[in-house]
C-alpha cells in the first residue's frame, strides 16, 4: 500500500486530465522539444545533463533571456537555459529552478492552472516528458539544493484509472517553488510545472499546500488570524432540520465503511423538491474551493437525469475551516464569483463571506440525500486513533463536530436532536460528538485494509473495521467493505451477545468467532453471518466470513488477509 495524500488533489487531476485531453490539438502545436531526460535514462542535473533555471521573486517587473549551447560531443545533451529575472521590491535578486533534462516546454491552459489553484500573478512554466511522474519528483528532490522541502503530496481517484497527481511545495527565504506532476494514461508521459513566486503565493496553489505551522505563521489567508472559533449560528435555519448525526456513522454502501468523519443536519422533508433550504455560512471566512458533481437520480425520486451536488469549503482562519457538504444549488452571487465549475472537479475560489451569508439551496434529493454534511477541521488538534495516519486524507487527523464549537444555546440543541431515528437511542455518552479513531496497537479494535488495497482514501470495498455504535457506544459494530462473504444488503453488523469486545483481542487471544445479526437501521435483524478472525501479529489480521450461523467454522482457503 501507500499513501495516496489528499482528497482535493485527487480531485483535481480529474479536472487536469480533462483539460489535458480536449487540448490535445493545442498541445501538439505549442510543445517545443529539448533533446535529452529521465525517460531516455539520462541523469541530469549536473555536467552533461540538460537543465533550465527559472529565477522568481515577488514579482514587479520581468525581463526573460535564453541562450543555447551547442554540445561538443555527442554524448552531452543539448543544454537549454531559460532564466526569469523577476524583481523584489528594491534588490533584483535571483533563485534558480532546474528543469528536469529532456523535457517539452508545454503552454498550459488557463483552466489547467485555475483547477490546480495556481494564482494569476504567479510565474508558472509547464511541460511534458516520457519520464514516469514518480521519477521527475524524485529528480527534483535530489536537485533543488538550498530549498527546504515544506511538503509533499500524491493522490489518485478510482474513476480516472493511472491518473497520478504529486505535488511538492519549496521554500527559500521569502521566495516560494510548486512542483506538480501527473501521468497523463489517455496521451501518454508526463505533464509537470514549476510555479514560483513569494512563499505566501505558491503555498496556496494545489488545493491548499502546507498548513504553515503553529498558529499565527506561515498565514494563507492574512487577515483571518489562525485557531478556533465560536460557531454563532447553524447553517441552515434550526427549523430546516430535525435531528443532528455524531461521528462515526456506519455505511459500507456508500463509501463510509469506516465511521464517518463528519456530522450532519438531517432534513425535516428530505422528500421535498426543489430544494427547499437555505444553506448559510455559520461563520465569516473565505471560501477557498468549491466541489461540482453530478449525481443519477435514484429510482423512487420521481425524477430523471441527474441532479447537481456541490460541496464548499469555507476557512474561518488559516488553521480552521468547515466543509458543506451535498449542497442542492448555490447562490447567484457565489456561482457568478466562482465562474465556470466543470462537473466532477474541484475549482480553487477566493470569495469572502459573512455569517448567514446566503450560500445556496439544501435537501430536495428524494431517496438520494437526507442530509446537509458538516465537516469541521481543526488544523490545532491531533488524533492518536490511527496506527497509522499516512494512510488516510490529511485532514482525517484533524476532523472535530462542529458542537465542540458552537455557542451554549446551540449545544443544547445538538444534544436534544442527536438520536437514532430507527431506534429512538440518544447520544449520551461523552464526548457527545462521537469518534472515528478505535486503532490500538496489538488489538482487534480499529480499521484494517485488505493486503491488497493500492488506495487507501477511497478504496473502501477493501475495509473492514471493528468499532462501536455511534449513538450507544457500549454496542460492538462490524463493519464489511465488499470482499469477505458475509450476507445482508447493509453490510454493518451487530454482535450475538455483544462480546468479545473488539479491543480486547489480541495474538493471545487466537481464532475468535462473531456471530452477527443485521442491523435495525436497515431492517435486517433476521439476516445472520459469522466472521472469524485472528491476530497473527500487530498488524495483521486473518479474516474469513460464512452466511448464517455454522456449528464449527474454520479457516479456508478463502481466508482474508488485512493490515493496518
Amino acid at each position: 500500500m501507500r499513501d495516496r495524500g489528499v482528497a482535493p488533489l485527487a480531485i483535481i487531476a480529474i479536472v487536469v486530465i480533462s483539460v489535458v485531453v480536449v487540448g490535445v490539438g493545442y498541445f501538439l502545436f505549442v510543445a517545443k522539444p529539448a533533446p535529452g531526460g529521465l525517460g531516455d535514462n539520462q541523469q541530469g542535473g549536473g555536467p552533461g545533463g540538460g537543465t533550465t533555471t527559472s529565477t522568481t521573486t515577488t514579482p514587479t517587473t520581468t525581463a526573460t533571456t535564453t541562450t543555447t549551447t551547442t554540445p561538443t560531443t555527442t554524448t552531452t545533451p543539448t543544454t537549454t537555459t531559460t532564466t526569469t529575472t523577476t524583481t523584489y521590491g528594491d534588490e533584483g535578486e535571483e533563485t534558480e529552478i532546474p528543469m528536469c533534462p529532456g523535457a517539452t516546454e508545454f503552454s498550459i491552459p488557463s483552466e489547467m492552472k485555475s483547477g490546480l489553484g495556481i494564482p494569476t500573478d504567479a510565474a508558472c512554466e509547464g511541460y511534458t516528458t516520457s519520464a514516469d511522474a514518480e521519477d521527475v519528483m524524485d529528480w527534483y528532490k535530489g536537485q533543488m539544493g538550498d530549498w527546504a522541502l515544506m511538503s509533499e503530496n500524491t493522490s489518485s481517484n478510482p474513476d480516472q484509472l493511472g491518473v497520478t497527481i504529486y505535488t511538492q511545495y519549496y521554500r527559500k527565504d521569502d521566495n516560494g517553488a510548486f512542483i506538480f506532476a501527473m501521468n497523463n494514461p489517455q496521451m501518454g508521459g508526463t505533464i509537470f510545472g514549476v510555479v514560483t513566486g513569494s512563499w505566501s503565493l505558491v503555498q496556496g496553489c494545489g488545493g491548499g499546500g502546507p498548513s504553515g505551522g503553529q498558529p499565527g505563521e506561515g498565514e494563507q489567508f492574512p487577515g483571518i488570524g489562525s485557531g478556533p472559533i465560536t460557531f454563532t449560528m447553524f447553517p441552515m435555519n434550526v427549523n430546516d432540520f430535525t435531528r443532528v448525526t455524531p461521528l462515526g456513522l456506519l455505511n459500507p454502501t456508500s463509501g463510509h465503511t469506516f465511521p464517518t468523519d463528519h456530522g450532519g443536519l438531517v432534513f425535516a422533508n428530505p422528500n421535498t423538491y426543489p430544494p427547499p433550504y437555505d444553506v448559510r455560512a455559520p461563520a465569516a471566512g473565505i471560501i477557498t474551493s468549491i466541489e461540482y458533481n453530478l449525481y443519477d437520480w435514484p429510482a423512487g425520486s420521481g425524477q430523471t437525469g441527474q441532479y447537481n451536488d456541490y460541496g464548499v469549503r469555507i476557512y474561518h482562519t488559516n488553521t480552521f475551516y468547515s466543509i458543506l457538504g451535498h449542497i442542492s444549488e448555490l447562490s447567484d452571487s457565489i456561482l457568478q464569483q466562482a465562474g465556470t465549475l466543470t462537473p466532477g472537479g474541484s475549482k480553487q475560489v477566493n470569495i469572502s463571506v459573512q455569517a448567514g451569508d446566503i450560500i445556496g439551496k439544501c435537501g430536495g434529493r428524494p431517496n438520494a440525500q437526507t442530509a446537509l454534511s458538516w465537516w469541521v477541521v481543526d488544523e490545532n488538534i491531533n488524533l492518536t486513533g490511527f496506527i497509522h495516519p499516512e494512510n488516510y486524507s490529511e485532514r482525517a487527523i484533524h476532523i472535530a463536530h462542529f458542537i465542540d464549537y458552537c455557542e451554549e444555546n446551540m449545544r443544547t440543541i445538538i444534544a436534544d436532536r442527536l438520536y437514532n431515528e430507527i431506534t429512538g437511542v440518544k447520544r449520551t455518552a461523552e464526548p457527545l460528538d462521537g469518534k472515528i479513531d478505535f486503532d490500538q496497537p496489538g488489538k482487534l479494535v480499529g480499521n484494517w485494509f485488505h493486503e491488497t488495497t493500492d488506495n487507501t482514501i477511497m478504496d473502501w470495498d477493501r475495509y473492514l473495521a471493528f468499532v462501536y455504535d455511534p449513538y450507544d457506544p457500549t454496542k460492538i459494530r462490524i463493519s464489511v467493505g465488499g470482499i469477505l462473504n458475509v450476507s445482508g444488503t447493509g453490510k454493518v453488523y451487530q454482535v450475538v451477545g455483544n462480546s468479545p469486545d473488539p479491543a480486547e483481542v489480541s495474538i493471545e487471544s487466537g481464532m475468535v468467532v462473531y456471530r452477527l445479526t443485521g442491523t435495525p437501521e436497515w431492517g435486517e435483524e433476521s439476516v445472520t453471518s459469522t466472521i472469524i478472525v485472528q491476530l497473527v501479529d500487530n498488524e495483521r489480521v486473518k479474516v474469513e466470513g460464512f452466511n448464517g450461523h455454522p456449528s464449527d467454522p474454520q479457516f479456508t482457503s478463502n481466508a482474508q488477509y488485512y493490515v493496518r
